[in-house]
């Protein structure tokens, strides 16, 4: 990025994840599941919890059966809300729909030829395909794959394939200082160690000395201007912020108070091309393979050879990761790697929207025109989305998703693991599956509840508007689940 991005930061949000969001509608044509009237106690329940918290905030509810889309109860729920991570289960039900549990990011290297005696004529070819899981040590392991067929000179030019995504590193309505963060990292062809690296920071020996900056968890070369100066200071006198200025260039400066223990931070790439031609040339003079040629950026012609692959782990277990771990770069390389999949040609936000909307549009009777989905991972501000559209995608999910059985099983189950591990525990532990969405302001939860009377009941709680910490209103979506786990 060649614009300067200035990120003001308070230290321990450069340890916090922030969950996101995204939206889906039903077709003005289409008609209202129908209302169930029969038990009178859900309703005066719910409406009891909903009107004991704060009025000031925007709460949107609805409750289905998954047997019969009957809607049991709703609040508010044609309102649009900011979904935060929920968004995510629109772009995991796309891409199980479309590509299918088995589906692999697969990252390859190509010769114009095999390899004559050691040399590899003409170029080597590394073709990226934005696997979110790809690390140094596997693109390490495909360059010993050359060493181990002999190859000791490259003729030609390192040629890197980024072309299955495109270079736009974040999406419109992504908040400006989270994109130095490792959960807004660049969703881009090269994806490397999760294109984050560590920075160990510590004070000085003694007041007045400069801090201690270790950089760690990459070889690409990352550069940080060390301006931390050792004194004792109130944080809003001289708070520790960060620069990032392109080109994989920092500077981290502010105050360490002496025998401060050391801290550690996660730092987002800004330059992953950058990054990933440091790391492929450091990895090849590693391997004594010399490259003849320069380096440049291109694609891979279609009669070029396959020298060496590696592939991601089946889809299946990345979606598991993206729902239970809230995994924000897995949803958006998956988003963009709908639109170029779906449209046969580089992955991007907006084709990646248009290729959900068109994959999910046909299977749930969801009108997408009616909602504003920019990302997969929802920390666009600019997502929108209602209550009702959930309901709708989560009963098709249900009933209908080829590979149901991974989807429900990959949603945070209550009380045992991923980000519902320590909410929803006691009586209703494992009853609820479903996926948490958090960011400033907003606080969301959608999926599936057990009830005691062995129904399968679809909710989604969307709740926008607030000030200050998410407990409270985490707790009002645990009141609910809990009462519909025991009532419904």
């Amino acid at each position: 990025m060649n614009t300067i991005k200035t990120l003001s930061i308070i230290l321990t949000c450069l340890l916090i994840g922030i969950a996101t969001a995204q939206a889906n509608t039903i077709p003005p044509t289409q008609p209202a599941a129908p209302i169930t009237p029969v038990d009178t106690s859900i309703q005066q329940g719910l409406d009891q919890i909903i009107n004991s918290f704060n009025h000031d905030v925007s709460v949107g509810v609805i409750v289905q059966s998954t047997s019969t889309g009957a809607t049991l109860y709703q609040h508010d729920a044609n309102r649009m809300f900011m979904p935060a991570s929920t968004m995510k289960l629109f772009t995991a039900t796309a891409a199980l729909a479309y590509l299918g549990p088995n589906y692999v990011f697969s990252t390859q290297m190509f010769g114009n030829t095999i390899p004559i005696n050691s040399i590899l004529p003409g170029n080597l070819y590394v073709k990226f395909s934005g696997d979110p899981m790809l690390t140094i040590d596997d693109l390490n392991n495909m360059i010993a794959i050359l060493s181990q067929r002999g190859v000791r000179i490259i003729q030609g030019s390192l040629v890197i394939d980024d072309t299955a995504l495109d270079q736009v590193n974040w999406a419109p309505g992504w908040m400006w200082d989270e994109q130095i963060l490792c959960y807004a990292a660049p969703a881009t062809s090269i994806i490397l160690n999760r294109n984050c690296f560590g920075v160990s920071l510590a004070a000085g020996t003694q007041a007045n000395t400069p801090g201690h900056i270790s950089i760690e968890g990459t070889l690409a070369n990352i550069s940080i201007l060390n301006r931390v100066t050792t004194r004792q200071a109130d944080y809003w006198q001289c708070p520790l912020d960060l620069v990032a200025s392109g080109n994989n260039t920092y500077v981290l400066s502010g105050c360490l108070a002496p025998k401060h223990a050391p801290m550690g931070l996660s730092i987002a790439l800004n330059d992953t091309r950058k990054a990933g031609t440091d790391i492929l040339l450091h990895l090849l003079n590693q391997h004594g393979i010399t490259l003849a040629g320069g380096v440049r950026y291109g694609q891979t012609p279609a009669s070029a050879k396959l020298l060496a692959e590696h592939n991601s782990a089946p889809l299946s277990a990345l979606i598991t990761r993206m729902l239970k771990k809230s995994d924000n770069l897995i949803a958006d390389t998956l988003f963009k790697k709908l639109g170029g999949t779906y449209f046969n040609t580089t992955g991007t936000w907006n084709n990646g929207s248009q290729a959900v909307r068109a994959i999910l549009s046909p299977r749930t009777g969801i009108n997408f025109h009616n909602m504003v989905m920019v990302d997969g991972a929802g920390l666009s501000r600019y997502d929108l989305v209602n209550p009702t559209q959930f309901a709708t995608l989560l009963n098709y999910a249900y009933r209908s998703l080829p590979a149901n059985n991974v989807f429900y099983q990959a949603l945070p189950s209550s009380g045992i693991d991923g980000t519902l591990r320590y909410r929803l525990g006691g009586p209703v532990q494992g009853k609820v599956h479903a996926k948490t969405g958090t960011m400033v302001s907003t606080s969301g939860l959608a999926g599936y509840i057990e009830t005691a009377n062995h129904q399968t009941l679809t909710f989604a709680i969307l709740i926008n508007g607030f000030v200050g910490k998410q407990a409270p209103y985490h707790l009002l979506e645990d009141k609910i689940c809990q009462f519909l786990a025991e009532k419904g």
